[in-house]
């Protein structure tokens, strides 16, 4: 039946779109929070302000984490999970920049330009701050866009950004992550499959003492 399997290749595009670049995601959240110790700790300490220790962050904590939410930005932008996209073609000629995109041209995206190139000045750098206005509120870039953007945007981002934020949240707030020796750093080689993961590496998690 069409109409099924049409449903049933739905459903596996949201669960990959929504659960494996989770997984990714996360993986390299770990990796930057070792890397990154004085920016684990501020988010320590945020989450330590607006929940505390007696429960774990949920949802409705989200709008009251604003340095929470902007690390988990970059760490998006950064890891930039899906460096080239998915493919297009175009239906009809496009123009774009005074250049003419012919008929049933494939379009293949350059997220590494778009999340870490000249637009950002210090792109290679770990910065969540510039996802952050002066009064210290989260400040959307119409450049930052890990999910694409237009009718194809990924089907699972609504999913993925929940999961990312109450997992990321919640592992911040119990452990503190470190490397496995001190003092070496675990690399952001990566290796390419589906999605771009880190290479392998060991991390300490040690329980916060509350």
């Amino acid at each position: 039946d069409v109409g099924y399997n049409h449903l049933v290749n739905t459903l596996i595009d949201l669960f990959i779109a929504g659960s494996e670049t989770t997984s990714t995601t996360l993986t390299w959240a770990v990796l930057y929070m070792i890397r990154e110790p004085v920016i684990q700790r501020k988010v320590q300490t945020e989450l330590d302000t607006v929940v505390g220790g007696s429960r774990l962050p949920s949802l409705a904590d989200r709008p009251n984490l604003p340095y929470t939410e902007a690390v988990l930005m970059e760490i998006q932008r950064c890891a930039n999970i899906v460096p080239n996209g998915v493919h297009h073609m175009s239906s009809k000629p496009v123009h774009v920049n005074g250049m003419t995109i012919p008929a049933n041209t494939m379009i293949s995206p350059c997220f590494t330009e778009l999340l870490k190139g000249d637009y950002w000045r210090d792109g290679m750098v770990f910065r969540p701050e510039r996802f952050l206005d002066e009064s210290g509120a989260v400040k959307f870039d119409e450049h930052f866009i890990p999910f694409s953007i237009g009718k194809r945007r990924c089907l699972g981002e609504t999913l993925a950004k929940a999961e990312l934020f109450l997992f990321f949240a919640s592992i911040v707030q119990q452990f503190d992550l470190k490397p496995e020796i001190s003092g070496q750093l675990p690399s952001e080689d990566c290796i390419t499959g589906i999605t771009v993961l880190p290479k392998p590496f060991k991390v300490i998690c040690k329980p916060v003492l509350t």
